[in-house]
């Protein structure tokens, strides 16, 4: 069975005030034995670390007493929890930005518009080729003895114009894209 205190015990080993844990138990933050009232230390510490404001100064042993205004400085618990929330998205985000422009200058991302640009290029390119080849091919196709035959001229004419398209795409991925830092 662990450890049960009473509240004057807990307030002196956390170094506070024993109306500070009382305000923690009515609040909810300290959890306390429903038959007996005292509080489980591990227990009590454990909740307090997780509803804790990380950028708040741990409390300072006693000393001379401070002029308090009371209610100021306080937060609720679930402001606590939500304070902690959006401090770990920021962190996120930030992290996530990071990440972004370090990808951006190794070169694993590059700008959508000079993707779109040279695959346009590429495919326009490889349009006009397909275009030509009625013209380019009309002669050979004349000659040609058997269907067979056209189907194999035509059938390498394209592979050639695709391996073509392959080929600058191919050199469009292993080139380092220059990045401004705008």
């Amino acid at each position: 069975m662990p450890e049960l205190i009473i509240q004057a015990e807990y307030a002196r080993r956390r170094g506070v005030s024993r109306a500070a844990v009382s305000k923690w138990v009515k609040r909810g933050l300290v959890p306390v034995d429903q038959e007996t009232g005292k509080i489980n230390p591990e227990a009590a510490d454990a909740a307090l670390d997780a509803n804790r404001d990380p950028s708040r100064t741990p409390p300072r042993p006693p000393g001379p007493k401070q002029v308090r205004v009371p209610g100021e400085g306080e937060l609720k618990p679930r402001e606590l929890t939500d304070l902690t929330k959006a401090r770990t998205v920021r962190e996120a985000v930030k992290a996530q930005r990071e990440k972004f422009e370090l990808d951006k200058e190794t070169g694993k991302l590059v700008r959508r518009q000079e993707v779109e640009d040279a695959a346009f290029l590429a495919v326009r390119t490889l349009r006009d080729q397909l275009r030509g080849m009625p013209a380019k091919l009309a002669p050979r196709l004349a000659l040609a003895d058997t269907p067979a035959k056209a189907a194999e001229i035509l059938e390498a004419e394209i592979t050639e114009h695709l391996e073509g398209l392959s080929a600058k795409f191919q050199k469009l991925a292993r080139q380092q894209p220059a990045h401004d830092s705008s």
